[in-house]
């Protein structure tokens, strides 16, 4: 949203230019060097913010790990 991909409200607009994709999804194996995910941005200030808040939420760690379910609940 920071990015100006989403809205607060339905009056805001949406800059279908910027976003973020994942290249890591969790519990997949990532090599050093290896990109997590690309940052599309307007200026190099936002693209640094999202950036550093996508990397944090990261946790790398050595070995193998459970991948969280898909889903986590279905609403009915």
């Amino acid at each position: 949203m920071r990015l100006g991909a989403g809205r607060e409200r339905k009056e805001d607009p949406i800059d279908h230019a910027v976003g973020i994709v994942v290249h890591a999804k969790p519990g997949e194996q990532v090599s050093a060097g290896e990109p997590l995910a690309h940052v599309h941005a307007r200026d190099d200030a936002r693209a640094e913010s999202a950036a550093a808040e996508v990397l944090a939420a990261y946790a790398i760690v050595d070995g193998a790990v459970a991948r969280p379910p898909l889903l986590l609940e279905t609403i009915g």
